[in-house]
């Protein structure tokens, strides 16, 4: 028994769908994609009878808004409709709920080239599910630490965007509004090793032998791929799973964390199959405190010291 039935339909039909669900719409519905434009939104909310409203959920993360993949009016109509607006930034789902028709699930996003209202469009499929119970309160679910976002965190997001908004670079939200923003408690965050750092950093951050496999991995997992300079490269390594997940872990601990106590706790977070030897993980830890050593704390928020035998991460 497949856990889905219905028939699958591409992005056009899903849009279509969605128009005939609207104009009966009752209630709440909960509208959530990873990417969201403003003009997508408009034509939907013509349709809605007086008593209908949505609940909007999307990613918005910065280099979205910079590049396009989403816009920031989206807020804006739905603060003119009085609906709420919620942002995650680690969600990538496409799904929409209509009380008294159904869910909409599959790889459409609420864009034009999503919908197929473009002649060169993506190539989409989804299906409708019923609203069982389960159903329902798996997409309420996705709300679940996301940010419900006002005018004054609207404000701030968007001075952001408009000062970076000629930038090609992957550009991550400010550390100061990240803390408003995300609700990951990345202490409970699992890890693959692909996502450790495998370079103790002096070569990155010295600029040495930039070329060797090994080097490229982290170069890669930081996100940079051409020539960048020590700040950028800081900001794209305090923006990584590891460091957001080794700060958390810090903090859980009461604010510092010695090597073996680092150690045990990422051999225990690891998902590879077969989990790593403990020495390997004692390399990947031995990485993270270099990174940490040279970045200082100034920059990491954490600092590296020695008060014994065995040195400690302490957080700033």
């Amino acid at each position: 028994m497949y856990p889905f039935s219905g028939q699958l339909i591409d992005g056009h039909e899903s849009y279509q769908w969605l128009k005939n669900a609207f104009k009966r719409l009752s209630g709440e519905a909960l509208f959530c994609g990873a990417f969201l434009k403003e003009d997508v939104l408009n034509e939907l909310r013509s349709l809605i009878p007086a008593g209908g409203k949505l609940k909007v959920l999307t990613r918005w993360q910065l280099g979205d808004l910079i590049v396009g993949a989403s816009d920031l009016l989206a807020y804006e109509i739905c603060k003119k409709n009085g609906w709420q607006f919620h942002i995650k930034l680690n969600f990538h789902g496409k799904v929409f709920l209509v009380p008294n028709s159904g869910i909409l699930v599959g790889s459409a996003n609420p864009t034009l080239s999503g919908f197929g209202l473009r002649p060169n469009s993506n190539s989409e499929v989804g299906t409708i599910v019923n609203l069982t119970s389960n159903n329902i309160e798996v997409v309420e679910g996705l709300f679940d630490k996301s940010t419900l976002v006002d005018d004054d965190l609207y404000e701030k997001l968007k001075r952001v965007v408009n000062s970076h908004k000629d930038s090609k670079e992957k550009i991550v939200w400010p550390k100061s509004l990240l803390n408003q923003i995300e609700k990951i408690d990345f202490s409970q965050e699992k890890l693959f090793t692909s996502e450790c750092l495998i370079t103790d950093g002096i070569d990155i951050l010295g600029k040495f032998n930039l070329n060797r496999p090994h080097i490229k991995a982290d170069l890669s997992l930081l996100g940079i791929y051409d020539q960048i300079n020590n700040d950028r490269i800081i900001e794209l390594l305090l923006d990584t799973k590891i460091y957001k997940w080794l700060n958390a872990v810090i903090l859980k601990n009461g604010g510092s964390l010695s090597f073996g106590g680092v150690t045990a706790a990422l051999h225990s977070a690891l998902l590879d199959d077969p989990t790593p030897y403990r020495s390997e993980v004692k390399v990947l830890v031995q990485n993270l405190f270099s990174w940490i050593s040279i970045v200082g704390p100034k920059s990491a928020g954490i600092e590296c010291v020695k008060p014994n035998h065995t040195q400690v991460l302490r957080l700033v």
